[in-house]
């Protein structure tokens, strides 16, 4: 059985996937402030390895658990749901097939609470 990881292309895929996601949330000026200080190579790096490693590939992944690299960051429902959305922006525009894509949303469906810590106002 091919993982997703193999089908949308393997490591050039998530490189591109990754590099485009981090482009998008940059230029949201709702998100860009909460990266500020952030070394975007590092954590562009650290995600492709999550990424690879949540899509099937090879695990290399060695970073904190979610809640804990999240934690004290206030981040919010909407903010989360923008994040969601630009990513799945990025997938359609790669070509990722919707069973992909319908995959990767699962996944932030599934790890939302391990980052969101406040509610809306």
């Amino acid at each position: 059985m091919t993982s997703l990881y193999d089908e949308i292309g393997g490591e050039p895929a998530v490189n591109e996937t990754v590099k485009r996601f981090y482009e998008r949330v940059l230029d949201d000026p709702e998100l860009s402030p909460m990266f500020d200080g952030v070394d975007i190579d590092k954590l562009h790096d650290h995600q492709v390895k999550l990424f690879t490693k949540v899509l099937g590939g090879p695990d290399s992944y060695s970073g904190r658990a979610l809640d804990v690299a999240h934690r004290g960051l206030g981040i919010t429902g909407t903010q989360y749901g923008r994040v969601v959305d630009h990513l799945t922006a990025v997938l359609e525009e790669l070509g990722v097939p919707e069973h992909g894509i319908t995959a990767v949303q699962t996944t932030l469906a599934d790890v939302r609470p391990s980052i969101v810590e406040r509610a809306d106002a």
